[in-house]
């Protein structure tokens, strides 16, 4: 792990439970718009929203990139927290394996904006992105883990 991602990782265990109610409806508020909009979006709008100043988004999130990438390992995260409690029907591993395909599929179906702002944003080369590459990349091998048990 970088020094950096060590650095960004501490800062996130100090915020208080006040600072991440306000961090998750931030990221509530960009997967809406992004949903909508998609890579469209900007600070302006997501302050807005979110009924935060810029000032408020830049000390959470170095840029745009920067939440857009948060937003990229919710949305990733979410389903992963979803199949560890609903864990998916089928008797083989197979059918198991199968069923986690669809649902991902019928996920990206469901808000193409979304997964196309957030796979465009992985070429960014903003420093907090690629801060984030390691996390974003464990992501397909989580889901398999969850479904494999």
């Amino acid at each position: 792990m970088s020094e950096k991602m060590s650095e960004i990782r501490e800062f996130k265990r100090r915020t208080t439970p006040k600072q991440r109610a306000r961090q998750q409806e931030i990221i509530r508020q960009t997967t809406s718009l992004l949903g909508i909009h998609g890579a469209g979006v900007s600070m302006e709008m997501v302050g807005e929203s979110a009924q935060v100043s810029r000032s408020t988004l830049y000390r959470y999130y170095a840029s745009r990139e920067h939440l857009i990438a948060e937003v990229t390992l919710e949305a990733g995260n979410s389903p992963i927290r979803y199949l560890e409690v609903n864990p998916p029907d089928g008797a083989t591993l197979g059918a198991r394996i199968s069923h986690l395909c669809n649902k991902i599929t019928l996920m990206a179906e469901s808000n193409p904006n979304l997964l196309a702002a957030c796979i465009a944003n992985l070429s960014s080369n903003d420093p907090a992105v690629v801060d984030t590459f390691i996390e974003i990349e464990q992501l397909i091998p989580r889901f398999f883990q969850t479904v494999l048990g």
